[in-house]
């Protein structure tokens, strides 16, 4: 993977895109988060002043978040945020059920595929 400064220099600003876990905006009691893909916005911070990187997701049902440039670098060399590399690539929702002896047990979960 390459360092995100060269990332930004090689793509533009403008054609990246990630995948974050974001909780829904507006007030709601459900502090679950699910995988977003969100793309960087310089609106309030300028990549250029390696201070903070605001992501904006594509979804305007989740909460934008903002990052130290430094924090963000290591969430993504940790895979805790994650760069979009393919135009198919999405979070998906998926439902699954097993028995658990005689009880059926419902497993939820927010993928990327």
């Amino acid at each position: 993977m390459l360092s995100f400064n060269k990332t930004l220099i090689e793509y533009g600003v403008e054609k990246l895109r990630f995948f974050v876990p974001l909780k829904k905006s507006g007030l709601c009691f459900d502090n679950t988060e699910s995988w977003q893909e969100c793309y960087i916005s310089e609106h309030r911070y300028k990549i250029i002043d390696n201070y903070k990187i605001m992501l904006i997701p594509v979804n305007q049902n989740y909460c934008s978040r903002d990052y130290y440039i430094e924090d963000f670098e290591s969430l993504l060399q940790n895979g805790f945020i994650i760069q979009k590399t393919g135009i198919d690539q999405h979070a998906e929702d998926v439902i699954w059920y097993t028995m658990l002896g005689n009880v059926q047990v419902v497993h939820k979960a927010n993928v990327l595929k």
